[in-house]
């Protein structure tokens, strides 16, 4: 769950109600707020053990009550990877099979928090996710057929 946190954070500020909102639709709004402070706690002692409880923070940005994860672009996030990888591939021509055979080997990434499939913020990064994955797809067999290569 802590990790969820990070990951409905993004890399955008985002006000701690929206947040809340997001991950807790149907808690107390009291109850949220207990639960993210214990959550986000125990997610910046996992991510920076050493640094001050009250910060700063290399993973976390704070402004009053809004917050970013990862504002310097340091965590490299298999998803975010994916997308690139998958992005700088489709912007090569001619198509290199290898590269676009790696797909395979990237495909779990576009399961984006699997076990949280209906959270409402989540939908629009997991179709994103999967029109990526289904492009780069296409993009494949068009360069299969290309090859007149019909067994790979």
């Amino acid at each position: 769950p802590a990790f969820t946190v990070a990951a409905a954070l993004g890399r955008t500020v985002a006000p701690r109600e929206r947040i809340l909102e997001n991950l807790w639709p149907d808690r107390d709004p009291e109850e949220s707020k207990g639960i993210f402070q214990r959550l986000f706690s125990w997610l910046r002692q996992s991510l920076e053990p050493y640094m001050s409880p009250r910060g700063p923070f290399r993973h976390f940005a704070t402004a009053g009550e809004a917050l970013c994860f990862d504002p310097a672009d340091t965590v490299r996030v298999d998803v975010e990877v994916f997308e690139e990888t998958v992005r700088r591939w489709l912007t090569k021509q001619p198509l290199h099979l290898e590269a676009l055979e790696a797909l395979a080997d990237a495909s779990p990434a576009v399961a984006l928090l699997p076990g949280t499939p209906y959270e409402l913020w989540l939908i629009p990064h997991q179709e994103r996710l999967r029109a990526i994955y289904t492009e780069a797809a296409h993009a494949l067999a068009e360069a299969y057929l290309a090859a007149d290569d019909y067994t790979s």
